[in-house]
């Protein structure tokens, strides 16, 4: 394939189309077709050098089967997926410009260079992303495993490692149920686990601009939300579970006889209402209303009973009355045919004539047709009755179910308000009511404990968790999405857990991303395998990540100044070198040697220093461009992991030379994912 013969129509249709600039492209056997941004909203078809095209909005309803194309996906009607394009486009030009097709990858840095419309620049600095803008968003193409998350329904999951791209594609969820969906932004709401995410997360809806979206901490959400305290869900939650599927149960059961009620299905209606009884027992206005619908219930069934046997009795009289009709009618005809009969057409006795047949035929059909009329309108009138016996049963049905889910039933049953609030809650999810969220996205749902995410269920139609079961960072935490209990089975699809999996970190660099990927499999007890495919030119050829062993204060600050130097020879502008820390006797020691060797340093937030210090607590959603990280004897593979795929460009963890190293970075140091790194130096 010649990606410069692509390039040169892509530039050409993005010349063509400066108001809706191109930022992605599927190439089908027949077609192409171009996505952009979300505030064009027409349909464009056109043709360029190389073939006919068409262009979509991203966020418009018929580019719904295309987000979730990948090469050599088929499309009935357009044919095979042969090349995928990416593009970053600017006023007057494509940039960032990345191909795929299954003779490979290709990459051009800018199209007016490609094709020398424009001076090669001299002297070219390494491209960064500034490290001030963290985290940064700008609206991008949902595509492949993306696209289809977005369109996921129901409760789901979205799991993959750090910088795979599970932010963006919630981001892109939230505009699409606004927009196509008509959800209002008050029934949706994004939870995190800290406050630091939530300011990340109220930052990147705000660059997409879907606005008033509520962004809250977990905890904060289910203490506004419940007007409690969530410290004793659990205990309360399954007690509350119990009773509340009982007496879902039986309004569902009443629910179904109903049903069967009105398809005339009256076999074993009412078996269970001494059970039912005592469901609503206590609660008066339950019970009156349950006691109610037996007495109608019974009165409809007996009518039933009644007007059917009384069809049946109006049927057989029917036939009966036309066959005694049909013989007195030919007695008649007989007679009159007799007497007018010339011998010359005679007919035998007791025969009627061809005339006379059909005369019997006619006079037969309009008496049957009479009375099966009147039978019509008999059971017609009955099914009205009927229905409206029905309808009525159903408004005290509905009207039990209300009371059902109300305050005063639960108050019925429990003391606590937080009982009745959880019951309240099972029973409408239970019965199918209406939730007070239309949908709920938990970031690290990971790190949620079982008992928070059964509320948020209860809470929300539909509850979507994104994560990464190796970024586990709170022992109370579901941890793996096996431990969800019995609230897998609200996210089951086709017999499985309904999981989108995106696959790796794309805001590292290839060789950091192998690393990071490759621990990642790892501690998972995941075969490893090579994702080099999956990266383009111009993120390769960057340092491997580093394992460093420091003697002494000396040698972490020689260490130091070499990273520092680092930065200043080979980017663009200089930022500051961030070092992760664990806790304050750690930062302290560290501190001590910086300052010994003459480096100065600041604290988190502030970056008019050589070197800035990151509490790893405080690192998830965040990005940094060269890395120092810590590695003890007591280092959580899951924190080490968290700490791993925060570096884009170049990581260097750094130990004591007597320190033990955790087994899979051993493993990994020795299969060449990361080198060792001689700090002395």
């Amino acid at each position: 394939m010649n990606y410069k013969t692509e390039l040169k129509g892509d530039f050409e249709t993005f010349q063509k189309h400066p108001d809706t600039p191109i930022f992605h492209r599927l190439k089908f056997d027949s077609t192409s077709i171009y996505l952009t941004q979300s505030a064009f909203h027409t349909l464009l078809v056109a043709k360029n050098q190389n073939e006919h095209y068409r262009i979509f909005s991203w966020d418009d309803w018929r580019a719904k089967p295309l987000l979730g194309c990948e090469l050599g996906h088929a499309s009935p009607n357009l044919g095979f997926v042969c090349l995928i394009g990416r593009y970053t486009p600017t006023t007057d030009d494509l940039t960032d410009v990345q191909y795929e097709s299954e003779e490979g990858k290709a990459y051009f840095e800018s199209a007016k260079e490609a094709f020398d419309q424009a001076s090669p620049r001299k002297d070219k600095k390494k491209r960064l992303i500034d490290p001030r803008d963290i985290m940064r968003m700008e609206e991008i193409i949902p595509t492949g495993v993306q696209g289809r998350a977005i369109y996921g329904e129901g409760n789901y999951i979205i799991d993959g490692p750090a910088g795979s791209g599970k932010s963006t594609t919630v981001l892109q969820k939230i505009k699409l149920l606004q927009k196509n969906s008509g959800i209002a932004s008050d029934r949706i709401a994004v939870l995190t686990k800290s406050q630091n995410a939530r300011k990340e997360f109220e930052s990147l809806l705000c660059k997409i601009e879907a606005k008033r979206v509520k962004v809250s901490v977990v905890e904060d959400f289910l203490r506004a939300a419940t007007g409690l305290e969530v410290d004793a869900l659990d205990d309360n939650y399954r007690s509350a579970w119990k009773l509340a599927v009982n007496r879902a149960r039986r309004i569902s059961m009443i629910q179904e006889d109903l049903r069967r009620i009105r398809s005339n299905n009256l076999r074993e209606i009412g078996g269970d209402d001494n059970e039912a009884l005592s469901a609503f027992r206590s609660d008066e206005v339950a019970l009156s209303l349950f006691r109610e619908y037996v007495s109608r219930r019974s009165e409809l069934c007996a009518y039933l009973l009644s007007s059917s046997d009384e069809s049946r009795t109006r049927r057989l009289k029917i036939q009966a009355d036309v066959a005694e009709f049909k013989m007195k009618y030919r007695s008649k005809l007989i007679r009159e045919g007799t007497r007018r009969t010339r011998p010359a057409i005679a007919t035998k006795d007791g025969e009627l004539s061809l005339i006379d047949e059909a005369k019997l035929r006619e006079a037969t059909f309009k008496y049957k047709e009479k009375l099966e009329g009147e039978l019509e309108k008999f059971n017609k009138d009955r099914s009205k009755k009927a229905s409206d016996k029905a309808d009525a049963i159903r408004d005290i049905v509905v009207s039990l179910r209300n009371q059902v889910t109300s305050k005063k039933f639960a108050a019925g049953i429990f003391n606590g308000h937080l009982p009745q609030f959880l019951f309240q809650l099972q029973t409408k999810k239970l019965l199918g009511g209406d939730q007070p969220f239309h949908t709920l996205i938990v970031d690290e749902a990971q790190d949620v404990p079982l008992s928070k995410l059964r509320v948020l269920w209860l809470l929300s139609e539909n509850l979507i968790l994104t994560g990464d079961e190796v970024q586990r960072e709170n022992p109370d935490g579901i941890g793996k999405w096996s431990n969800l209990g019995d609230l897998k089975k609200a996210f089951i699809k086709d017999e499985k857990l309904n999981i989108f999996e995106l696959n790796h970190n794309f805001r590292q660099t290839l060789e950091l991303g192998e690393f990071s990927y490759a621990f990642r499999q790892s501690v998972l007890g995941r075969p490893i395998g090579d994702i080099s495919d999956e990266y383009f030119e111009n993120q390769r050829g960057f340092r491997k990540a580093q394992l460093a062993r420091v003697s002494d204060g000396i040698a972490f600050c020689s260490l130091v100044k070499q990273k520092i130097s680092l930065i200043k020879s080979e980017f663009s502008d200089f930022f500051p070198l961030v070092i992760f820390y664990e806790n304050k006797v750690s930062l302290d020691r560290m501190i001590g040697a910086l300052e010994s060797g003459g480096v100065d340093w600041s604290m988190d937030g502030t970056e008019d220093a050589s070197v800035m210090f990151v509490c790893v607590s405080d690192i998830a959603g965040r990005t940094f461009p060269t890395v120092l990280s810590p590695l003890t004897n007591n280092t959580p593979s899951n924190s080490l992991y968290v700490m791993i795929s925060r570096a884009k460009y170049d990581l260097c963890l750094f130990c004591g030379e007597k320190v033990s190293v955790n087994d899979q970075v051993e493993k990994l140091l020795s299969a060449g994912y990361l080198v060792s790194y001689q700090a002395d130096s």
